[in-house]
C-alpha cells in the first residue's frame, strides 16, 4: 500500500457534509410526492443532527464521523455549502415536514457575509462580481483531514490537537465554479426567494 493510499484508508469512517445535506433532500422530496411518514422522520433526524453541529458562526462544517455523526475535521468551509447546498437540503424539508428552517439558513448566510475566520471579511467579491470557492486551513496537502481521520479510526472520540494553532483557518481559495451558480438556482427558486424574510439574513 502506499504512503498516499494509506492515508486514504484511514478515512473510511469519515463523512462529508454532502452525504447529509443530498439525503435529506432525497427524502423530502419522496415525502413531498408519497408523504412517506418513516422518510420524513429519518430526513428529520439527520437535518437536526447536522443543524446541532453548526458552527458558532453558520459554519457548515466539512467531515463527520459516520458512526457518531460528530465533525471530525471543520475546515475547508465551501460557499457552495453556506448559500446552496444547506438550504436546498432545509428548503425541501420545511416544505415535507412544515417546520420552519429558517434560522440556521440565516445562520450560514451570514457566516458567508462575515466570516472570523476573515476578520469579518466575507466570500462575496462584489467588485469581481463572484464568490470565491472556500476558506481553508493554511497547510500543506491537506495534512489536518487526514490526521483527523487517522485519530478518529484509533478511537471515534479521539482529535488531534493544536491544528487550529499549527494551521489556522484564513486562506481563501480564489476559484469559482460554474456548479456553484448552478446550486444557487436550484436551491432559491422564485417561490423561496420571494417568501425569505430578508430580515433573517440582516439580523
Amino acid at each position: 500500500m502506499t504512503p498516499r493510499l494509506g492515508l486514504f484508508a484511514t478515512g473510511w469512517l469519515v463523512s462529508c457534509f454532502a452525504d447529509l445535506v443530498y439525503p435529506v433532500h432525497a427524502l423530502a422530496r419522496y415525502v413531498e410526492l408519497f408523504g412517506d411518514a418513516e422518510a420524513r422522520d429519518v430526513a428529520l433526524r439527520c437535518a437536526r443532527e447536522f443543524c446541532a453541529s453548526q458552527g458558532p458562526d453558520g459554519q457548515w462544517w466539512w467531515h463527520y464521523d459516520r458512526r457518531t455523526g460528530d465533525v471530525v475535521e471543520r475546515y475547508p468551509v465551501y460557499a457552495v455549502h453556506q448559500d446552496a447546498m444547506a438550504p436546498m437540503a432545509l428548503f425541501a424539508l420545511e416544505r415535507a415536514a412544515a417546520i420552519d428552517l429558517r434560522p440556521p439558513i440565516a445562520h450560514g448566510l451570514a457566516w458567508l457575509a462575515h466570516a472570523p475566520e476573515l476578520c469579518g471579511g466575507s466570500l462575496i467579491d462584489e467588485g469581481a462580481g463572484l464568490i470565491w470557492r472556500k476558506v481553508a486551513r493554511r497547510e500543506p496537502r491537506k495534512l489536518s483531514r487526514y490526521a483527523q481521520a487517522a485519530a478518529s479510526r484509533l478511537h471515534r472520540a479521539l482529535r488531534t490537537p493544536g491544528l487550529d494553532i499549527l494551521f489556522p483557518p484564513g486562506l481563501v481559495d480564489y476559484e469559482d465554479r460554474p456548479y456553484h451558480l448552478g446550486w444557487l438556482l436550484h436551491a432559491w427558486p422564485a417561490a423561496c426567494a420571494a417568501r425569505w424574510d430578508e430580515r433573517a439574513i440582516l439580523r
